[in-house]
């Protein structure tokens, strides 16, 4: 009798997990076999991580790269549980996977970005036997929305949280589709951003040349002469030359900036945006792959300075972190950055 009991058991869990088992394909065009229900999640490499708490997923979370721990990403900030979880890696540009002890933790399934090519993952997947799902932002420190859409669908369905990831399409398409119209009827203005962030913090040089708010509020982004796409380091010879009617210098490497003209102030004052006070601060557009949040955030801010809106950046800021992150995190990003968006005084 107590065998055909433990039969029954083994026999129901079989069918249990049948019922859950399907075949994905991630944004490496990999097919992928989830045979259970996903309970247990790692989330590996630049951005993954933010996609989860996004999906409202943290709390499934059962390790986190070391680099996570020291991070001022809105992300980590509404989810502090986070931290007393165990390392899974170093994490960071170029950082290996430490299989061991992803296998400890006994995660259903490893979310990974940028670190792995085809093979790279299947070799985990195959060391593992966990299944591995690629997602992506687009190019390396860039946003790509379709790659982002792509990649949460993707969440939804390895999660069974396809709802959740629809509403965030839908939230961010009604953001886009709002802010593309600010500058319907606006007289045409150049703009550089600086200091961006990109496998770490840079100075000036450090820009975009498809810097998505630039492009949601048709901003001429003179960086595009030199690089249409992508992260790009520039000299300051190229910036005099390109001249922009503003500058906004990202959080992330103000602190070299203001190094950095201390030493070089000739280059500053002969800039036209230093010389008429447009110069301002943003909140970190990147931090391990974009801040979705920020970026939004930062849109609305440049919307104000550029085209003289007026639009409550504190009201907005926490619909948006309520939305993505379920709390609204104004204050305290503020608390954590220190310096608020606004006109940068040397």
């Amino acid at each position: 009798m107590k065998r055909f009991i433990i039969l029954l058991v083994v026999f129901f869990v079989i069918i249990a997990n049948k019922a859950n088992a399907m075949e994905v394909v991630d944004l490496l065009g990999r097919h992928v076999s989830i045979n259970h229900k996903v309970s247990r999640i790692v989330a590996i490499g630049p951005g993954t991580l933010r996609l989860i708490c996004y999906m409202d997923l943290a709390n499934n979370v059962v390790g986190i790269e070391n680099i996570e721990k020291k991070s001022t990403a809105p992300y980590m900030i509404a989810n502090q549980q986070l931290l007393k979880l165990p390392v899974i890696g170093q994490g960071g540009p170029n950082s290996s996977i430490n299989t061991e002890k992803i296998l400890s933790l006994k995660p259903d399934v490893i979310f990974v970005t940028y670190l792995l090519d085809k093979n790279g993952a299947q070799l985990i997947q195959d060391k593992t036997h966990i299944p591995v799902v690629v997602l992506s932002y687009g190019q390396i420190a860039t946003f790509n929305n379709d790659d982002f859409k792509k990649s949460l669908m993707l969440i939804g369905q390895t999660c069974d949280k396809q709802d959740r990831a629809k509403q965030i399409i839908s939230f961010l398409d009604k953001q886009f589709n709002y802010i593309k119209e600010i500058s319907l009827n606006k007289p045409k203005v150049s703009a550089y951003i600086g200091a961006l962030g990109m496998k770490g913090a840079h100075g000036i040089e450090s820009t975009q040349g498809n810097f998505l708010p630039f492009e949601l509020l048709g901003i001429d982004n003179v960086i595009k002469s030199v690089k249409s796409q992508g992260a790009v380091m520039v000299s300051k010879e190229e910036i005099l030359k390109l001249n922009p009617q503003y500058i906004f210098i990202d959080l992330g490497g103000l602190a070299l900036v203001e190094k950095d003209y201390k030493k070089n102030q000739q280059f500053y004052k002969s800039l036209s945006a230093f010389k008429n006070g447009n110069v301002y601060i943003e909140w970190p557009y990147n931090y391990y792959a974009t801040n979705i949040d920020n970026a939004l955030i930062d849109t609305y801010f440049i919307a104000n300075v550029v085209y003289k809106q007026n639009y409550n950046i504190k009201q907005i800021a926490d619909e948006i972190y309520k939305f993505l992150l379920n709390k609204p995190l104004y204050d305290k990003m503020l608390k954590v950055y220190k310096r608020n968006l606004g006109k940068l005084n040397f």
